[in-house]
């Protein structure tokens, strides 16, 4: 599916493996230290699956989306907003020159395709929020907003309140005070699915899908999901309705298809749609060769005072009780410069 057939995507959403041309290599070929990814590409990536869904309205295409925007889209920007990565690699050894002859991020560089198109992305976002079709609304992306929807030449006025992507509760609110009838379709995100990436690239170690919750209006129903998306059949909504979801998170353990050489007896982890990377400068011994116990034990949690608040994961072997401190893979590279992996090998 969009143009890579599910055998040539990595884990973050980047796309590209071959430094050379720029360009894909053979099926199951996903090198992660040489990883290309290239941030442009990313983004074509994201626009491209948009489109799709637009065609067909398949709910995989938005998770495709929404797996790039918070991976291999978003690691592509410094924290301040001032410094780039032309590639987005998923191991770095701490030497490396991969950025077109920098370690790190770059303020610019002499082909400055990459920084121009995330200035083009980022006003657009709230655009990927919602789609439409006759009266029925989309709703594709959580993400704290207010939002007008033309449905039937009536304006529907939506408001999301969440803390996605760390918290998978979100409510919707309405701003017209005037009724308007409309279906909806709330997207029930692929990880919550169990779906990685379509195709057969990877999978979850361990399935354990709870129910959605939905409560609206106060009363919890059981929801209607339909190609993933829990459908709300056509109802007047306006100022004095509410709707809650509430999507569980926990930490996940990912395994990639055998053909992938590069990631055999590794591991991946993911909260909700983050993927996750361990970095030198919270594990002093360094992390590319770290081995950790294919059963090692895991706990969540936000730490307000880490790059701004971010949440990490830490994991604790059970052999030898060592702790390894994991963070988003976009926040990676804000501090001191040092190895990191997104696969650990495992024992």
């Amino acid at each position: 599916m969009g143009g890579y057939n599910g055998k040539k995507i990595y884990l973050t959403g980047g796309i590209g493996a071959e430094p050379g041309h720029e360009g894909f290599g053979p099926a199951y070929e996903l090198p992660n230290a040489t990883a290309y990814t290239e941030t442009c590409a990313a983004i074509s990536l994201m626009f491209w699956n948009h489109r799709l869904f637009l065609l067909e309205g398949k709910v995989k295409y938005m998770d495709v989306f929404e797996r790039t925007l918070y991976n291999g889209f978003l690691s592509s920007v410094s924290f301040e907003g001032d410094n780039y990565f032309y590639p987005n690699p998923l191991e770095f050894d701490g030497k490396f020159k991969f950025n077109r002859g920098v370690c790190g991020r770059s303020e610019w560089f002499d082909c400055s395709c990459c920084p121009v198109n995330i200035v083009r992305l980022l006003p657009s976002l709230p655009g990927y929020n919602y789609a439409t079709k006759d009266d029925t609304v989309f709703i594709n992306l959580f993400i704290g907003s207010s939002s007008e929807i033309k449905v039937n030449n009536e304006e529907l006025l939506i408001n999301q309140k969440t803390n996605y992507p760390y918290d998978g509760r979100i409510e919707f609110t309405f701003g017209n005070k005037n009724p308007v009838k409309s279906k909806l379709n709330i997207r029930v995100p692929g990880w919550y699915r169990d779906s990685v990436i379509p195709g057969d690239l990877y999978e979850y170690k361990d399935k354990s899908r709870s129910s959605v919750e939905l409560i609206v209006n106060g009363i919890n129903q059981t929801p209607n999901i339909s190609n993933g998306y829990i459908i709300l059949d056509k109802k007047e909504w306006s100022t004095n309705d509410k709707i809650e979801v509430n999507f569980k998170m926990r930490v996940k353990k990912v395994l990639t298809n055998k053909k992938v050489i590069s990631n055999i007896n590794k591991l991946a982890f993911e909260y909700g749609p983050i993927v996750y990377c361990a970095e030198q400068v919270d594990n002093t011994d360094g992390v590319i060769d770290i081995i950790i116990d294919e059963d090692v034990k895991s706990n969540f949690t936000f730490d307000e005072n880490l790059l701004n608040g971010i949440g990490k994961i830490e994991l604790i072997n059970s052999s030898n009780s060592n702790k390894i401190t994991m963070i988003p893979y976009y926040a990676w590279a804000n501090r001191k410069l040092g190895e990191m992996a997104v696969w650990l090998n495992t024992n």
